[in-house]
């Protein structure tokens, strides 16, 4: 019984938190810039590259 309402209370918080990220990401949701600027030696080419390829909520960690 207990065990059953802990994975209940997991799954209510795990959808709360994707209902918030999903929540934030409309209210930022806007056209990805034409570039972005920065430092040479901490942001390369193609790292921009990476973040410009796809709609922001797409983009993985890696």
């Amino acid at each position: 019984m207990i065990e059953s309402m802990t994975i209940r209370s997991l799954a209510d918080a795990d959808a709360r938190l994707r209902g918030a990220v999903d929540a934030v990401y409309r209210v930022f949701a806007r056209r990805a810039p034409a570039r972005i600027d920065g430092c040479p030696c901490c942001i390369a080419g193609r790292d921009v590259d990476v973040l410009l390829s796809k709609p922001l909520p797409s983009l993985s960690g890696q």
